[in-house]
């Protein structure tokens, strides 16, 4: 489990995909304005058509995606999601709701504006993912009713990702 609290939580922090190139100052700024949380299966991280409240990271654990009540995938360590609505300060798109017990990273509004300021090469790791996205042409609301949870021996992918 990354939430070990013998670990100097700037090497938590490392661990992240979305924060591994960023600087050690970087880190440090990123651990002030981040919350570390559990969360248990079932409790919905987003709600689709909600005012957009907070970004979300996962580092461990697994999450399915939904539109519409319409399963439109799975998100899973290394993955994030509430940027959309941060950005253009819209409502969610998407719901997210933990299929497993999960620990994620979690920035609030201000907070996330904060992350665009000081932490430059996730910003770079966030547009990227978008990037992939759009160019994948992919359709929020394709899909099935979610009631699977995600097998452990899938592999991530950028493509997964939604918000």
């Amino acid at each position: 489990m990354l939430f070990n609290n013998h670990q100097p939580a700037l090497d938590r922090l490392a661990r992240i995909p979305l924060f591994a190139a960023c600087t050690r100052r970087q880190l440090a700024r990123v651990d002030r304005l981040s919350t570390e949380l559990g969360i248990e299966p079932g409790y919905v991280m987003q709600r689709e058509g909600d005012d957009a409240s907070a970004f979300f990271v996962i580092v461990t654990g697994d999450a399915s995606v939904s539109v519409d009540r319409r399963c439109t995938g799975h998100l899973r360590a290394g993955h994030f999601f509430g940027e959309v609505g941060l950005l253009d300060r819209g409502p969610n798109v998407t719901t997210v709701t933990a299929a497993t017990p999960m620990d994620v990273v979690v920035f609030s509004r201000v907070e996330f504006r904060a992350l665009l300021e000081v932490a430059p090469a996730a910003v770079i790791t966030i547009l990227r993912a978008h990037a992939a996205y759009v160019r994948a042409g992919r359709d929020l609301s394709a899909g099935e009713p979610c009631a699977s949870t995600l097998r452990s021996s899938e592999s991530p992918e950028v493509l997964e990702r939604t918000s």
